[in-house]
């Protein structure tokens, strides 16, 4: 930097002395220019003064006069280079002037001008040395009134006399020429032939063209070096006189200079660099090194290093600072391994409490079910028997309560897992359109009692099958729906699912439930996603929970790599999407394919009724494979006809559907006359809530099955069916041929029951089951048994031992409510129906440790 000014002045300066020396040559190179144009003016001058009066004196009758009168002119005046008469058609009359003055003589014009009685000039010609230009004059001879002939004179030009004489153009490279023009070099100095007749490019020789002031510019000569050419006109001619002098003999020795001198500096710097370096180095970077090794040393965590340096000034002054920052550094060292000490022993222990609290969680979770389970299933149990309006009223709000708490523990028990990081996502083969049309199916009938129709809006370009955790997916569109219609007075639902693209974890599909209710305020929207966060809470709200549900939807969506958010207005509604990468699966994924035996249906005639053509096509795949005949329709409408015309043995009916649904076909094919009227009728519902299926049964339907359909659940109903329509008037010789050939439990029917609902929820159907059992029991040991809740009881068993594998208490327990209902006699009935019980309750008395 110190030097960087010098340097710039130095260029200055240089720049300056440039300048100047360019000045001075332009000056140079125009004085010389000026100075051969004013000889060559002289001469013409005088050329012209000669030739015109030397015509008008010869007389063309003395020929010999005449021509020796010429001769004698050329020899007096040595400018003369040639001097002749030229007759108009060209011929010489005495003396020969050149080719190019004979051409100007004939042409049209210099003839108009001689018989205007005008001299004229020629174009300049190359003279009889290099650095000679000849320039022609012709002047008219008269005689006897008109023009005979023309006096050619040949007037040589020694212009670069005043260039080899003159002393402003010493020590500098010269060159001079005179440019005729047509920019054809006619004189040119030092003389060189080789130039003669040489054309300078006309693009640079225009801007001097018809000039009479003198032109200076920078252009390469015809050997290519730059040049500081001054430019101008010959008087009254076409020829233009040019000096050029080379540019590196104006600025060499200035650039020279330039660069000796930048060299010097260049020395200069280069020496303070190295002295500068030694001394550094000497002086700084030594100690510097040594610094920066204590630092490296103290920073991997030996905080006993020092500098240990004895150096003077502000080495030594850092060096003393540095030695103390590592004692301060060490002591504080000391402090912060125990203050760490301290806190890891808290984080152990806050550990230790937030785990104990989620097991503490899980465990009132799971033991608030218990007595809750058996609180709902008596519920069940007491609405099945003959009630006065006012308890059934009672009854059915316990069941009521009962649910409302059964979904908020389940809630906790749900975040609990989550907490504890236990919850893990299970990737198996499904359908986006069962799975959307089944949560819709679930929360209809809450809609529909407040009038809120639901739309569902599907992407023609979903795929058919995807790999996922189906029943996290339709846990997160429940708890949304839920949300939907509870803060929905009034308005409509609107579920849509769009295939977005396809991302490298699979295919982007997206999942919005929006609505028309209240909105959420903008104050609230920062912890709607928040556990325990309700915003809308007040005494007595009929959308009151505990605040779980979004925020086990926004964990399970996390755990899926994907997105969730809302949009919403308050007081114009709200819309909840997700967005979820799913791998594509083949179609034929979703066909069963357990291996086993299945049931001799023979060659049953079965109707399948759903809207959705994935349902059907699963369906009939299932029950084509168990040997049926099968015929299906989409709507409830085409069912009532299709059992209308003709003989079916079986119809599975979906429940929810557009326009007719399952219940009001299934009421409407009751009211056709046998045997149409007698068909049995198993629903396929998401609907599996008692009251739900209470419904079912009051309209007629014989037995339903839940969604997602499983070929074990779907055949184990179908038997079921198929076996009490065939019993009409059953007695204890049906009861042993059916039973004792019947498998009393299926193992694997149980375990797919387990997998489907999971390790919390299979207790709880275990202990229903086992209150049922034994209310059966009690019914049956009764002196007087009652066949109405003996039927009802059985009936109950029917459809709820068959999914948990109990297959030959539950075929027992339809025939027993055949026999109920037929005014059969029971006592031959009692004592097998209680083996089957036994047997089933100790089987279940086994089952407990492992099924807990």
């Amino acid at each position: 930097m110190a030097f960087l000014p010098l340097l710039a002045v130095v260029f200055v300066q240089a720049r300056d002395h440039r300048d100047q020396s360019l000045t001075i040559a332009r000056s140079q190179a125009e004085f010389l220019t000026s100075l051969s144009v004013e000889r060559g003016g002289r001469i013409l001058d005088r050329a012209r003064t000669m030739v015109p009066a030397r015509a008008s004196s010869l007389d063309l009758l003395a020929s010999q006069a005449a021509c020796s009168a010429v001769a004698a002119d050329r020899e007096h005046h040595l400018w003369l280079g040639e001097l002749s008469i030229v007759r108009p058609d060209g011929t010489d009359f005495c003396a020969e002037i050149p080719e190019e003055a004979k051409k100007l003589v004939v042409s049209s014009d210099v003839q108009a001008a001689l018989a205007a009685g005008k001299v004229v000039t020629g174009e300049p010609i190359p003279g009889p040395t290099p650095d000679i230009v000849r320039i022609p004059l012709f002047a008219p001879i008269v005689h006897q009134g008109r023009t005979a002939a023309a006096l050619v004179a040949a007037v040589d030009l020694r212009l670069f006399e005043a260039v080899e004489t003159a002393n402003v153009g010493r020590g500098r490279d010269v060159m001079a020429s005179v440019i005729n023009g047509r920019g054809h070099i006619a004189a040119v100095y030092p003389p060189n032939p080789e130039l003669l007749g040489r054309r300078f490019d006309g693009q640079e020789m225009a801007p001097i063209a018809g000039q009479t002031s003198s032109k200076v510019e920078v252009w390469p000569d015809l050997a290519g070096h730059a040049r500081l050419f001054a430019a101008k006109r010959l008087t009254e001619t076409a020829g233009t006189v040019m000096v050029g002098i080379g540019l590196q003999s104006i600025v060499g020795p200035e650039d020279e200079e330039f660069q000796r001198q930048s060299l010097l500096i260049a020395m200069v710097f280069a020496g303070s660099v190295l002295l500068t370096l030694v001394g550094g180095e000497v002086l700084l970077f030594t100690p510097l090194r040594s610094l920066v090794r204590a630092a490296a040393a103290i920073e991997s965590g030996d905080l006993s290093v020092r500098s240990n340096l004895h150096a003077r000034g502000e080495i030594g002054a850092l060096a003393k600072t540095f030695d103390r920052m590592a004692e301060a550094v060490a002591d504080r060292e000391r402090e912060l391994r125990a203050a760490n000490q301290a806190a890891e022993g808290a984080l152990r222990q806050a550990e230790q409490a937030n785990e104990a609290k989620t097991d503490f969680l899980a465990s009132m979770s799971h033991e608030i079910r218990t007595p809750l389970s058996g609180i709902i299933s008596y519920t069940e149990l007491l609405l099945d028997e003959p009630l006065r309006p006012s308890e059934r009223l009672y009854a059915k709000r316990i069941e009521a309560a009962g649910s409302a708490v059964l979904t908020l523990v389940n809630d906790l028990l749900d975040f609990a897992r989550i907490e504890a990081g236990r919850t893990t996502i299970e990737v198996k083969p499904f359908s986006l359109v069962s799975l959307v049309d089944n949560a819709v199916s679930i929360v209809r009938a809450l809609a529909d009692k407040k009038r809120l129709p639901i739309t569902l809006e599907l992407d023609p370009d979903l795929p058919d099958a995807v790999l996922g955790d189906e029943p996290r997916l339709r846990q997160i569109l429940l708890n949304l729906l839920n949300n939907a219609v509870k803060f929905t007075p009034a308005g409509r639902i609107v579920v849509r699912v769009d295939h977005r693209g396809t991302s490298d974890a699979g295919e982007r599909i997206g999942f919005s439930v929006s609505d028309t209710g209240i909105g959420i305020p903008a104050r609230h929207r920062h912890r709607l996603f928040q556990r325990f966060s309700q915003l809308h809470q007040s005494e007595g709200d009929a959308t009151h929970g505990v605040g779980l549900g979004l925020a086990i939807s926004k964990s399970l969506v996390e755990l899926m790599g994907g997105r969730i958010g809302f949009e919403s207005n308050e007081g114009c509604g709200s819309t909840f999407w997700i967005e979820v990468s799913l791998p594509r699966a083949s179609r034929s994924a979703l066909e069963p394919n357990e291996p086993g035996e299945v049931p001799a249906f023979g060659t049953a005639r079965i109707l399948v009724v759903d809207d959705l053509e994935m349902n059907r096509d699963i369906a009939s795949a299932m029950l084509r494979r168990a040997g049926c005949e099968v015929n299906a329709v989409s709507d409830g409408a085409s069912a009532i006809d299709a059992v209308a015309s003709q003989h079916y043995d079986l119809v599975l009916m979906d429940i929810q559907m557009r326009e007719v649904d399952g219940i009001t076909a299934t009421r409407r094919i009751r009211q056709l006359p046998a045997p149409a009227g007698m068909v049995p009728i198993v629903a396929m519902t998401a609907n599996v809530l008692p009251q739900q299926v209470r419904a079912m049964k009051d309209a007629g339907l014989n037995d339903h099955v839940g969604k997602p359909l499983t070929r074990s659940t779907l055949i184990a109903a179908i038997d079921r069916c198929l076996r009490s329509a065939a019993s009409v008037v059953p007695g204890p010789a049906g009861i042993l041929s059916s039973a004792a050939t019947e498998q009393e439990f299926d193992r694997k029917t149980f375990e797919e029951l387990r997998s489907l609902l999971g390790d919390v929820q299979m207790p709880n159907w275990l202990r229903r089951l086992d209150v049922r059992l034994r209310s059966l029991q009690t019914l049956l040991d009764a002196p007087s048994p009652d066949r109405e809740a003996i039927a009802r009881t059985a009936h109950a068993l029917v459809s709820h031992a068959a999914p948990l594998g109990f297959l030959r208490i539950s075929h027992i327990c339809a025939e027993l409510e055949g026999a109920c209902r037929s005014d059969s006699d029971l006592d031959e009935w009692l004592e097998p129906v209680r083996i089957a019980c036994r047997n089933a309750l100790c089987r279940l008395d086994a089952m407990a440790p492992a099924s807990s």
